[in-house]
């Protein structure tokens, strides 16, 4: 009880803090945007505002977003853990200390560092005063924020890849034998049949199932070895066909719990993502406005050196972030080519076809693609759709 009050004062204290921040945020964001229409046209002044408007908005959204799912973090790793055991291979979990990785503090405490560290040695070639120092690294942060939860989520998508790529080795294994074996083991009533008659008649016995083992391309046991264990055994080239069903039936569970941590991602960082998308369009519209002003009035070319800075380092996370999405889609359409190539031999049982072709039906329904909030998918191609919508919104504002 005493450790759910002091987590519940964290929390809240957390989120007055960001409060303030947040207000103070706003009360810049406001005094750059009076000075704005006084310098610029209006064209250009309501869309800088625009661009800061959704920066203040998103950094308040998203931290509180953060600091209200951060137990989710923990329920994703262990998800990661649980999967990692039931594959026996050997966990990547310790790379990422969970107690750190999901802590607000340390989001905080960092995000500060990084946009004191930036702004400092911005302003240490210009003159200016502590406040503009101190409300420079207020408007930065949001940037800055982003970018952690930005490393987070990587993080969680690697992880989630890792796993993708084990069940595709797998399923790649079972691929490459030559043959699928039926192994079968000798009922008791037949050993105790069989321990009164003679080996004569064991070898008689042997030479029918090795008949048998012909045609299921599989090989029998020596007769030398024991009348009391009659079976069929696999070969080097050949997979049983229990080891398959049960590993098939593991794949099938182990995908629904990697779906429910894909899940989990989406809610926890969407709203991230989504600010790390806005930033772009933000960033990409101060950065040219500032170029334009330091072409045509030829003062202050270091700060359009900086917004330079800033939005390759915003384009750098958006770009890393859609490739490890995409690399996550392209694991899962391997693991549905595997499944397709195993159904289509025809050595495979029936039994073994039918929980394939559910673990077909299973990854179709639910495909491992992600979404943040629902609005859009995370790929490659909504990379080039993101970079054509800001270039074509910048002329459209230039005309």
């Amino acid at each position: 009880m005493e450790k759910e009050k002091f987590n519940n004062s964290v929390k809240y204290l957390y989120l007055v803090f960001w409060i303030l921040l947040s207000s103070v945020t706003g009360c810049y964001v406001s005094k750059v945007s009076i000075d704005l229409f006084k310098e610029r046209p209006a064209k250009l002044g309501i869309s800088v505002t625009f661009s800061l408007i959704i920066m203040f908005v998103g950094n308040v959204i998203s931290l509180i977003n953060s600091i209200v799912k951060r137990n989710n973090f923990p329920k994703i790793m262990n998800t990661f853990w649980k999967v990692d055991n039931r594959l026996l291979t050997r966990s990547c979990a310790d790379l990422y200390d969970k107690e750190k990785w999901c802590s607000i503090k340390y989001i905080i405490t960092v995000s500060l560092l990084y946009a004191a560290i930036v702004n400092s040695l911005f302003w240490a070639f210009h003159e200016a005063t502590v406040s503009n120092f101190i409300f420079d690294t207020f408007q930065n942060l949001p940037i800055f924020v982003s970018g952690i939860l930005s490393i987070q989520f990587i993080s969680l998508v690697k992880k989630l890849r890792k796993s993708l790529r084990e069940i595709n080795k797998l399923l790649g294994s079972y691929r490459k034998h030559k043959t699928v074996s039926i192994t079968w083991k000798t009922p008791r009533r037949i050993i105790n049949f069989l321990e009164d008659i003679s080996a004569e008649s064991v070898t008689l016995i042997n030479n029918k199932f090795l008949n048998i083992s012909k045609l299921h391309k599989t090989n029998l046991l020596n007769s030398k070895t024991s009348r009391r264990s009659i079976q069929f055994v696999d070969d080097t080239s050949a997979v049983p066909v229990i080891r398959l069903s049960e590993d098939v039936q593991l794949i099938q569970n182990i995908y629904i719990d990697l779906y429910e941590a894909k899940e989990l991602i989406n809610t926890t960082y969407g709203i991230p993502i989504i600010l790390q998308v806005l930033n772009c369009y933000s960033l990409s519209v101060m950065t040219v406005i500032e170029g334009i002003d330091a072409l045509t009035r030829k003062t202050d070319e270091l700060t359009v050196v900086f917004d330079i800075c800033l939005l390759t380092y915003v384009f750098v996370m958006l770009a890393w972030i859609l490739l490890n999405c995409h690399q996550v889609s392209g694991e899962s359409a391997k693991i549905i080519s595997n499944v397709q190539k195993l159904m289509v031999r025809c050595d495979v049982p029936q039994d073994v076809r039918r929980d394939l072709n559910t673990f077909l039906y299973i990854m179709r329904d639910l495909p491992l693609q992600f979404t943040p909030s629902g609005l859009f998918t995370l790929n490659l191609s909504f990379l080039c759709n993101t970079v054509g919508l800001i270039c074509t919104y910048v002329v459209v504002m230039l005309q």
